[in-house]
């Protein structure tokens, strides 16, 4: 298992804390978005089931748009946990390494989903096992 950082991570400590400022704010940002759209979510959820329709097509189409929202509601949750893990790795010093080989995560992964936690390879493995 190698320990080195993302080659998009710079190697002077001035250079990397600066880096990882950048990180923990651009996740940070992308946190607080999922939490309010979660919290949107949630009340809206709750103000939909103060009404019940009196027809059963009325209620067929809450209890569509109840697990609609369900899903939506567990996908941001889910999204939420990545993000506060990827914080937690921020502040440990082990933000970019792929958990699976410990290898560096390619940058252009990191900028597309900041909260990625495997390398593209081990991706594709785990791909490939299922």
């Amino acid at each position: 298992m190698t320990s080195e950082l993302p080659k998009h991570v710079p190697t002077s400590k001035a250079a990397k804390t600066s880096f990882l400022q950048q990180v923990r704010q651009r996740l940070m940002k992308e946190y607080d978005a999922v939490t309010k759209r979660l919290s949107t979510l949630m009340d809206k959820g709750k103000s939909m089931w103060e009404e019940y329709g009196n027809k059963d097509e009325e209620n067929a189409a809450e209890v569509s748009e109840f697990q609609d929202t369900l899903s939506m509601e567990k996908n941001l949750e889910k999204s939420k946990a990545d993000l506060e893990a990827a914080l937690q790795q921020v502040d440990a010093g082990t933000y970019g390494k792929c958990h699976t080989c410990g290898k560096a995560i390619e940058s252009e992964r990191l900028k597309l989903a900041p909260a990625a936690t495997l390398c593209t390879s081990c991706v594709l493995k785990a791909r490939e096992q299922k």
